[in-house]
């Protein structure tokens, strides 16, 4: 593998453990209904977003971080599921945003939208550790 690769494998592989492990945390401790009710139902009862909406959020995120997190690791569909994740962090800071207009992006968002990018401009097929290399290799 070249330069090119390796950086592809490891911003792969750490947006896949930064979502991941988000995703596992927000399922299995606190819960999906608990991430619902104290993140977002609490979180913005004095806003304009509808509770319904709320709900879908609230119970959807967690299972998707897990889900893309995973496979972004595993190295399998990776441009989508990394899409997938633009587009979770767009609902997340504005969501914060919403909540606090000055608030500190740096501490959690920054860092997963960095690597985000970083997957989406250096995911290439020089990444030969990926499921996604392994699947093109056996198909020819």
């Amino acid at each position: 593998m070249n330069n090119w690769g390796f950086a592809s494998f490891f911003s792969r592989l750490s947006l896949g453990i930064f979502v991941g492990m988000i995703g596992v945390h927000k399922v299995f401790v606190i819960g999906a209904s608990g991430h619902a009710q104290n993140f977002f139902i609490n979180g913005f009862k004095e806003h304009w977003i509808p509770e319904w909406l709320l709900l879908i959020l609230g119970y959807s995120i967690p299972y998707i971080e897990l889900i893309c997190g995973v496979l972004i690791f595993v190295g399998l569909w990776v441009r989508l599921n990394t899409i997938i994740i633009g587009f979770l962090l767009l609902i997340v800071a504005y969501g914060h945003m919403l909540q606090d207009a000055f608030y500190d992006p740096t501490s959690h968002w920054l860092p997963r939208f960095i690597l985000m990018t970083a997957v989406l401009l250096l995911y290439n097929s020089q990444d030969k550790w990926s499921m996604e290399h392994l699947f093109r290799k056996h198909k020819k």
